[in-house]
C-alpha cells in the first residue's frame, strides 16, 4: 500500500524528492531503534524502516520505465533486484556479526549509517528520470483518459439514462 503512495507522490513531485523523503525516514527509524529502550518502540521504528524501504525499490522500477524501452528496463530492474537479493543475504550474517560484537544496537547504527550514506549521494545526484519525467507530463489523469478512450468505452456500455455518469467523465 505504501508504494502506491509514495508512487504517485513520485509521479506528482519527481522520483528524487521521494526518494529523499524516505530516505531520511529510514535514518531517523534506524536511529530511534538504536536508541530506544521498550520493545513496543523498536517494533513501531521497524515497521517505519520497512515502510520507508519500499520506495527506493518503486522508485527504481518507475525510473526504469522513465529511462528505458519496455525490454531494456525489464533487464534493468532484473539486475538491481538481483543486487537486491545478494544485499539481503548478506545482511543476516553481517548484522549477526556486528550485534555479537558490539551489542544489537549496532545493527542499528550499521543501517543508519548505510541510510545517510544514500541519502547524501542522492542529494547530489540529479536524477535523470525526473526530467524525462516532467517532459512525459504523466501525472495528467484526463490525458490517460483520453489514451484510453474510456469514455467511449463507457458510452457502448451505459444507458441512455445514466447520462449523468458521461457528462461527469466529461
Amino acid at each position: 500500500i505504501i508504494q502506491l503512495v509514495r508512487e504517485s507522490e513520485s509521479d506528482k513531485y519527481g522520483r528524487r524528492p521521494v526518494l529523499l523523503k524516505v530516505l531520511a525516514q529510514y535514518v531517523l527509524a534506524s536511529v530511534a531503534s538504536a536508541v530506544l529502550d521498550s520493545v513496543n518502540s523498536l517494533i513501531i521504528c521497524r515497521a517505519l524502516q520497512g515502510a520507508a524501504m519500499g520506495a527506493p525499490v518503486m522508485c527504481a522500477r518507475a525510473m526504469s520505465r522513465d529511462l528505458y524501452a519496455p525490454e531494456e528496463a525489464a533487464r534493468v530492474v532484473s539486475k538491481g533486484l538481483s543486487g537486491l537479493g545478494v544485499i539481503a543475504v548478506l545482511c543476516v550474517p553481517v548484522g549477526s556479526l556486528l550485534s555479537a560484537w558490539a551489542g544489537w544496537r549496532t545493527a542499528f547504527v550499521a543501517l543508519a549509517v548505510f541510510g545517510a550514506q544514500q541519502f547524501r549521494a542522492n542529494q547530489r545526484t540529479q536524477l535523470a528520470s525526473d526530467a524525462a519525467l516532467v517532459s512525459k507530463d504523466i501525472a495528467r489523469l484526463p490525458d490517460a483518459f483520453r489514451d484510453f478512450d474510456v469514455v467511449d468505452s463507457l458510452r457502448e456500455i451505459t444507458p441512455a439514462s445514466d447520462d449523468g455518469i458521461l457528462i461527469a467523465l466529461q
